[in-house]
């Protein structure tokens, strides 16, 4: 239910956006309140959460969409009543179009999809050190609970070059259920007071770097097992 509500209030904030200001690289039907991207880009997911690119949202009673090379990812369709939602999820680094017609009207997004890339030189998490090498093949990083657990720890990441670092984070548990937190990185980017609680696995915190060449995010997850 709680996911169902995040869901609506998210879609809700989408539609306030459509009716206000349609960006620049999106195509729009004012009748149908329909609102599709003309470009959306994103990295292959390795074993942190899977990314979930918007390719469109609409209110208009019938929608078919298609995309060309289902190898590089699968298209995502929710229907909540008021507002239906399209939207991407990466499986292998490529290009593709996708197709979404509403009404009679066609509209195309183009693809962008790029292999995954490590943004980290190194991590420091309390008085431990960790080297970026052990992100090199993959986009999740397993430390154990059993040192970590009961304990509040501070954690700064030192990124590569080329790569802007988001100073936000979020945190959910190993069913994909979000935990509600207050952790934000200070001016200098140091994670303050990160927990690690709940049992072993249970704790999955996701970081977010973008690379300044293609503007596009990578998402980096700590697990505690």
């Amino acid at each position: 239910m709680k996911r169902t509500l995040k869901k609506i209030v998210a879609l809700v904030a989408v539609f306030v956006m459509l009716i206000t200001a349609i960006p620049v690289s999106a195509a729009s039907d004012a009748a149908t309140h329909t609102w599709v991207a003309d470009s959306i880009k994103g990295y292959v997911s390795i074993k942190s959460q899977k990314i979930s690119l918007d390719v469109a949202t609409t209110q208009a009673k019938k929608i078919s969409y298609k995309v060309a090379n289902p190898k590089i990812g699968k298209l995502v369709y929710e229907d909540i009543g008021f507002m239906k939602s399209l939207s991407f999820v990466p499986k292998s680094a490529g290009k593709t179009v996708i197709t979404t017609k509403v009404g009679n009207k066609t509209f195309k997004t183009n693809v962008t999809v790029y292999k995954y890339n490590n943004p980290i030189s190194s991590i420091k998490i309390g008085n431990t050190a960790v080297s970026g090498s052990k992100l090199a093949k993959t986009d999740r990083l397993y430390l154990s609970y059993d040192k970590y657990v009961g304990k509040k720890l501070n954690l700064i990441f030192n990124v590569k070059k080329g790569w802007n670092y988001i100073w936000s984070m979020d945190l959910k548990d190993k069913k994909g259920n979000y935990i509600s937190n207050n952790i934000k990185a200070d001016d200098n980017g140091l994670f303050k007071n990160l927990e690690v609680k709940g049992g072993k696995g249970n704790y999955i915190y996701n970081f977010w770097f973008t690379n300044s060449k293609n503007h596009v995010t990578e998402t980096i997850s700590i697990v505690f097992k």
